[in-house]
């Protein structure tokens, strides 16, 4: 049996699947809150030659955990992750769709989405090879501005 955990922290978007044996000997008990996560997934991947799929969790490739709030993931990660999504899905009928964060609430002194951003990171994700992209977390939260950003992105692709 598999456990599937997803990270609550929308800013960090990856997903680690342990079997229940796994967690319990990594000292994870239900539910696993993001910040534990993070610790215990860090402290992994500073131990392992395994890459981690995600720089998000590799501080060698981006940035670390605790700066990406404040400074966000880049246009060039969006690229490079959803490539390696569209290789990765080579063969299958698996479509990639990945999904652009807009106007996440974050803190006052955290990073922030601005249209730019936002059409950089759709434009990125067709790059990348995407079939489409899902644009998250709430429409209510989205400031229109930063949403046509991707409008823009998307009239641009065609």
């Amino acid at each position: 049996m598999k456990s599937r955990i997803a990270v609550a922290n929308p800013i960090v978007p990856f997903r680690v699947s342990w079997s229940l044996d796994e967690a319990r000997s990594l000292g994870l008990k239900w539910p696993a809150y993001t910040d534990e996560m993070s610790v215990i997934v860090e402290r992994q991947a500073a131990t392992s030659a395994v890459q981690f799929p995600f720089s998000a969790i590799n501080p060698g490739q981006e940035q670390s955990y605790a700066e990406i709030p404040f400074t966000g993931l880049s246009s060039d990660y969006v690229f490079r992750e959803t490539k390696r999504c569209v290789e990765g899905a080579k063969g299958t009928k698996t479509l990639i769709w990945p999904g652009i964060d807009i106007d996440i609430p974050t803190e006052a002194n955290q990073s922030k989405c601005t249209p730019q951003g936002t059409r950089d990171a759709v434009l990125a994700a067709f790059r990348g090879g995407a079939h489409g992209v899902i644009l998250s977390r709430k429409y209510s939260e989205m400031k229109l501005a930063n949403l046509s950003g991707a409008g823009a992105a998307i009239k641009q692709v065609g």
